[in-house]
């Protein structure tokens, strides 16, 4: 089981207190190092990390919790999900569970409060390939305008979790492109973003493929670079107005 605290466009929230893993309703770059440059190409000649394809991206409705399917590939792939709340109430905490697998909170609960959306992200190794129902709960709130839950897989990672994996993340909130930077902690890693948005996202940033979407205007995307560590990445969104940017990197198997 994992709690932290959640976004999808729609607009009014108050302010987020405190909550699990420290909700925030401010920028903040959880990754490490403070590297120069952006872009992707200046490790080996080809990205080791690659992209597997959508685990989940159910039809979201209003309320604090939904159970989902997540479909995986193969055993040891990586998944990130973003999960969004959208509503005016504030949530305070957000759990996602799911028997046999352990999710590590990425991005706490980042609120954008003009829009009353907010986002968060978790990471998991997958343990086996058999489909699995999670759970995702949202304490506080009930999201009454709306949810997102949006994972995508990866493969060749390394295979320990956690933090080793999933080994830099940030978070950003405010209006216009959905935006932030991130520097990476290892060599030719694989950089994954969510944005949960006020509207709609009109496509992904430069050097990016979107990847999961839920049909109403929130999305994922990634890139596969060949970056060396310290690298400081730009990570964005094409979007109109208010927005919760959610990304971390994936470290590539030994």
């Amino acid at each position: 089981m994992c709690v932290l605290a959640a976004g999808c466009g729609r607009y009014g929230f108050g302010p987020v207190p405190d909550g699990v893993l420290g909700a925030t309703d401010s920028a903040t770059n959880g990754g490490d190092g403070s590297g120069s440059g952006s872009g992707s190409g200046s490790g080996s000649a080809m990205p080791l990390v690659g992209y597997a394809g959508v685990a989940a991206a159910p039809a979201a409705a209003a309320g604090n919790t939904q159970s989902f399917p997540i479909t995986s590939h193969a055993a040891g792939d990586a998944i990130l999900i973003m999960v969004g709340c959208a509503g005016s109430q504030t949530p305070t905490s957000v759990t996602l569970t799911a028997p046999g697998w352990t999710f590590t909170p990425l991005s706490p609960l980042t609120l954008e409060a003009p829009a009353q959306i907010a986002a968060a992200s978790f990471g998991a190794i997958v343990p086996a390939t058999t489909s699995v129902t999670a759970t995702i709960t949202f304490n506080g709130a009930n999201c009454n305008r709306g949810k997102s839950i949006l994972g995508d897989e990866f493969s060749n990672v390394d295979p320990t979790g956690g933090t080793v994996t999933f080994d830099a993340h940030a978070q950003a909130n405010g209006g216009g492109n959905c935006t932030t930077m991130l520097t990476t902690a290892s060599s030719n890693e694989a950089i994954w973003a969510g944005c949960y948005v006020g509207t709609q996202l009109t496509g992904p940033g430069a050097g990016y493929t979107m990847s999961a979407s839920d049909g109403v205007g929130d999305g994922n995307e990634y890139k596969l670079t060949t970056d060396p560590a310290g690298m400081a990445e730009t990570v964005d969104f094409a979007n109109p107005n208010g927005f919760v940017i959610v990304t971390a990197t994936i470290k590539p198997a030994p």
